[in-house]
């Protein structure tokens, strides 16, 4: 049996416990709020362009509350509260869409948008820094409107380093003496290289231009030479079928006889020594050499007269140039023969 203490004392101790117990349970709510967030709930106003949400919700952050309304940003769009940032009870997000702008660049065309008010501040939307040889249009100036179309192209010019092979020149030299088909290798060629700076011009990652600056040789090329035939002898037929010939003249042709009115007093002697009889002929030795074995015949090509093989052996006063003095045995033949023309074959 409880004595008036006892009954005093278990009153306190009643009254004790349960003001501790609803200190624990506030503290554990308070708790839960602050760890969990879900325990409140929030009205926010989402205001995008024209058009205005008004929702309840328990979410915690301001982008959860966007995707449960079905709201999504573009890149380009400018929102007043930061995605990332705890909603706050009334709290109004207001949404400013970007202007819609089709860029052409590469070839292709790509949409993109932005709030800012100018294209070239738009651009940075786009990750598009301009340069001063890039080319845009409109300018960059231009005010931003919805649907525009914009032409941007990429020029870059650079300055590059290429080693570069160099081929070497030949120089060929003709020889007279020597027939078609002959050839002698002087001297070798061989390639060398130098180092080419280059300035590049690129539009849209496309080279279109590349001028050479400088070339600094390291290892000149060497000069190929080589000797060559341009000699192509001919054929005459001859009673003795047919016989080369290194050269053809078209000559004036007379005639003398061995007896010492026609030689000068030599009494039938040539200049080099040989005597005169047919088959000796008088030539200026500018144009014919002295010794040389040659073949005359008419200038129709033997159909009129042919005289036939001969040696160069003689010279004359009035033999000059392509003046020839064919040697007869005797008088009456040279007289006979007179003036004509001819061809004299130089024999090889």
């Amino acid at each position: 049996m409880f004595t008036k203490n006892d009954k005093g004392s278990a009153r306190r101790f009643s009254l004790e416990s349960f003001f501790g117990l609803l200190a624990m349970l506030t503290v554990l709510a308070v708790a839960t709020v602050f760890l969990f967030g879900f325990a409140s709930t929030k009205q926010i106003t989402i205001v995008d362009g024209e058009t205005t949400i008004k929702a309840t919700t328990t979410k915690v952050f301001v982008e959860e509350a966007l995707a449960e309304q079905k709201v999504f940003l573009r890149p380009g769009d400018r929102i007043s509260v930061a995605p990332e940032e705890k909603l706050k009870n009334n709290e109004v997000i207001t949404i400013t869409r970007g202007k819609t702008i089709y860029l052409t660049t590469g070839g292709s065309t790509k949409e993109f948008y932005s709030c800012e008010d100018t294209l070239g501040k738009a651009l940075k939307d786009a990750d598009i820094t301009l340069d001063e040889h890039d080319e845009l249009s409109p300018a960059p100036e231009t005010p931003v409107t919805e649907g525009m179309s914009v032409s941007y192209t990429n020029i870059d010019i650079t300055i590059v380093k290429e080693d570069q092979l160099m081929s070497f020149y030949e120089t060929k030299i003709p020889l007279e003496n020597k027939e078609k088909g002959y050839i002698n290798v002087i001297q070798e060629g061989d390639t060398g290289w130098a180092e080419a700076t280059y300035q590049v011009t690129t539009r849209d990652g496309v080279v279109v231009d590349k001028l050479m600056l400088v070339q600094n040789v390291i290892v000149a090329p060497v000069e190929r030479i080589v000797e060559y035939g341009v000699y192509e002898p001919g054929v005459v037929q001859t009673s003795r079928g047919g016989v080369r010939y290194k050269k053809v003249l078209e000559c004036k042709a007379t005639a003398y006889d061995p007896s010492p009115e026609s030689n000068g007093g030599y009494g039938g002697l040539t200049a080099t020594g040989l005597k005169a009889q047919y088959g000796v002929i008088a030539v200026d030795p500018r144009v014919i050499p002295l010794g040389s074995k040659v073949y005359v015949e008419s200038a129709d090509g033997g159909k009129s007269w042919v005289y036939g093989f001969a040696i160069a052996a003689d010279t004359g006063g009035a033999i000059k140039g392509n003046r020839v003095d064919l040697c007869y045995n005797t008088r009456r033949e040279c007289i006979q023969f007179g003036r004509r023309n001819c061809k004299v074959y130089i024999l090889e």
